[in-house]
């Protein structure tokens, strides 16, 4: 799940508000999300897709997830290059 949040935040480069990154910041090392897919967890998720850290997908979560994905496409900042 981490690993998705991480590739999906990246090609969609959807953000966080400043605000949710202080809080995140001020509670670094208390769960059991990696650090390094903290952020990308929490923008997929302010985003409507919610992904367990720790978790393996399946297929049908998989599917689920990238049609979610290409929902959010049109309007996301890092699809801005295959508009052009």
């Amino acid at each position: 799940g981490a690993e998705v949040a991480v590739m999906l935040q990246n090609a969609l480069d959807l953000n966080i508000s400043q605000q949710t990154l202080e809080v995140m910041n001020m509670e670094e090392g208390k769960s059991d999300v990696p650090t390094w897919a903290n952020v990308s967890l929490t923008a997929m998720s302010d985003h409507g897709i919610t992904l367990a850290a720790d978790e393996m997908l399946t297929r049908g979560q998989a599917a689920n997830i990238l049609y979610q994905a290409a929902r959010l496409a049109p309007n996301a900042p890092g699809s801005s290059v295959f508009r052009q």
